[in-house]
């Protein structure tokens, strides 16, 4: 074996670290993973973020997940969220129509009355998605509840326009936070 000269010794000090070879996961060296000619497809579906029933209040984050199919249906109707006045309500929406398309989130009644009311301070209340992306729409539950009412039932409708013009009406509960 030759002796490595100073020259040498320097140019092999400058070049970085060659990385090894990258592997596919979960197969061990020497072995090949055998690749599918399927589209790896993932699909994440977000649930409530707090299931139905008794709910921590105060400056808390909720959400919902929504997907828009193809004609702009919902193969998983809203889920409902249950919020206390100061909480962050955030809807996390998918779109999988193939087109563009615009969602705007309005009409918010008591189901008491039937009487429209803004119950929420967004951030922004509709936006524009193109398809395969996901986007948010967000605000901050300002309502608070009359003494006697344990729970404000509210009425909302989400415009979605673009593949198909359709709107949907879920609900919101809207409770006082503790003092």
């Amino acid at each position: 074996m030759a002796k490595k000269t100073a020259r040498a010794r320097k140019a092999a000090a400058r070049k970085p670290a060659r990385k090894p070879a990258r592997r596919a996961s979960g197969t061990r060296p020497g072995k090949v993973k055998a690749k599918s000619k399927a589209k790896d497809v993932r699909r994440v579906v977000l649930p409530p973020s707090q299931p139905a029933g008794d709910i921590p209040c105060g400056r808390d984050l909720k959400w919902a997940g929504i997907t828009i199919a193809r004609e702009g249906g919902l193969p998983v109707p809203p889920a409902l969220i249950q919020a206390c006045t100061g909480d962050v309500v955030t809807w996390v929406v998918g779109n999988e129509s193939g087109r563009p398309l615009s969602l705007r989130l309005k009409d918010f009644e008591r189901k008491s009355d039937g009487k429209k009311f803004s119950p929420i301070r967004w951030l922004q209340d509709s936006m524009s998605i193109t398809h395969g992306s996901v986007g948010t729409i967000s605000g901050e539950v300002v309502y608070l509840p009359a003494k006697d009412i344990e729970v404000e039932y509210v009425k909302y409708t989400i415009e979605v326009r673009g593949p198909a013009a359709i709107d949907y009406d879920p609900d919101l509960e809207i409770r006082r936070p503790p003092i």
